[in-house]
Parts: C-alpha cells; structure tokens; sequence
C-alpha cells in the first residue's frame, strides 16, 4: 500500500469510527467508547473513542477488547485524579455485539472489577492532551 493509499484509508477509518462513536452516544449517552469494528466479525478488532469538549478523540491505533478495556479504566483513573467525572456507569459504553459475545475471545465478563496496576499509558496521555488543545 502506498503511503497516500495508507493515510486515506487511515482516513477513512477514523471517519468510520467517529460516526459510530457519535451514534452510540445519541443512543446510549456516555462520554468513553469502546466497540468492534467489524459488527460481523468475532475477531474485530476494537476502537477506542473519547468525547470530551465537544470533539471526539480516537486513539490511533485499533486493539482487543482486553487492551480496550484496560485502556478505559485507566482513562477513569486519570480523570479522577484531576477531579473531572469519572463515573463508570454514565461514562462508559463497551459495545460487543453477537459474533463477539459469540466468540471464544471474549473477555473482561467483571470489567468493573478488574485492577490494572501500571504508570498512565500512552493511549490516555494522547487522548487527554488532545482533549484540552
């Protein structure tokens, strides 16, 4: 694939993704998006969205659901400590749908529960200092 090929399906795939992060906003509410990309797909590999003031921040790279997941909590974990909302059931949206919830890869059935004991990782640097530009 060329780069110009590259950079216009990157494009087009974050494209993809904002417009359906938006959607599972005007259905669902929230503020933290993680949903399959390929609806059909078992093995789909997952976006990562937040939305924070008025714009809609992708992470830049597509993961698992574990990986998303993980990425989510820790998102909540940095917003707490800087005293913005960080409740988990307004904020959050993990989006699987059948062949997902059908597939021997799904993971994270207690994700309220799950403790991850790491530094900040990039993902939430990136996409909190995207937020406040």
């Amino acid at each position: 694939m060329t780069s110009i090929n590259h950079v216009h399906a990157v494009n087009n795939l974050e494209v993809h993704v904002i417009a359906k992060a938006k959607q599972i906003r005007e259905s669902l509410g929230g503020t933290l998006f993680a949903f399959p990309i390929e609806e059909s797909n078992p093995f789909s590999a997952y976006a990562v969205v937040m939305y924070a003031g008025g714009k809609y921040i992708t992470y830049p790279d597509t993961t698992n659901l574990s990986e998303a997941s993980a990425g989510i909590l820790l998102i909540l974990k940095e917003l707490k400590k800087r005293g913005l909302d960080a409740n988990y059931e307004r904020n959050v949206r993990i989006i699987s749908y059948q062949a997902q919830m059908d597939s021997s890869s799904t993971v994270m059935h207690k994700l309220k529960n799950f403790k991850w004991k790491a530094e900040v990782p990039s993902i939430i640097k990136c996409m909190l200092q995207k937020s406040y530009n």
